[in-house]
């Protein structure tokens, strides 16, 4: 379907949606998540402006490296401003406000209470209710599977431990059906000393990603 300005975008508990525009730029909002589409414009091949509003919910957007000096993507959570021009990152609004970017490609400029910060690739920074962004912080290396899989399982449940990573309290580990991870069936966060468990699945081919939460979030 075809969304214009003034429209807003709202998924269900177990639901996703991707938004896709002209340009190539992709957002993907995960489970729970609401935005708002304030503003798209393009004029000629290389100037395209977007603002979003991020008001809740997960955010994952792949945005193509600017080409026209005025390019530019702004997403507005309630405690802060994200400016970028191409990058890959995610963006996570909580019921209380507080915001987290974290970003996977490029940098991003993050504003809040007045104060910016740069965060580059492999960082991420939070910002609280009436606060200034936190300075960027590094962001962990996923854990990896504690001991070889199998590449086809025949009996279920299946039982997946982890490695220790270093500096994480627990881990966020999601299970989907296409390489893109965008249909996602089964996500938990697990102490870092648990188990990841595999039941109830149709036959089939599937994929797993893992993230390392810090004490942050």
């Amino acid at each position: 379907d075809e969304i214009g300005e003034g429209s807003l975008v709202r998924t269900g508990n177990e639901s996703s949606v991707e938004i896709k525009f002209e340009d190539g730029n992709v957002f993907l909002l995960k489970p729970d998540t609401t935005i708002g589409l304030q503003t798209a414009r393009a004029s000629g091949d290389n100037y395209s402006r977007y603002k979003m509003s991020l008001n809740v919910g997960k955010l994952v957007s792949n945005v193509q490296k600017a080409t026209g000096k005025e390019s530019a993507v702004q997403i507005e959570a309630p405690t802060a401003v994200l400016g970028v021009r191409g990058t890959v990152f995610r963006s996570y609004v909580a019921p209380d406000g507080t915001t987290q970017f974290e970003v996977l490609e490029g940098e991003v400029v993050v504003e809040g209470q007045r104060q910016t910060v740069e965060v580059k690739q492999g960082e991420g920074t939070i910002v609280y209710q009436g606060e200034a962004p936190i300075e960027p912080k590094k962001l962990l290396y996923p854990p990896s599977l504690a001991s070889a899989y199998l590449p086809l399982y025949k009996k279920l449940p299946v039982s997946l431990s982890f490695s220790s990573v270093e500096g994480a309290v627990s881990y966020r580990v999601a299970l989907a059906n296409d390489r893109e991870m965008k249909n996602v069936i089964k996500e938990k966060v697990i102490e870092t000393q648990d188990v990841f468990e595999i039941a109830n699945l149709d036959d089939g081919t599937y994929f797993m990603q893992t993230n390392s939460i810090d004490e942050i979030g």
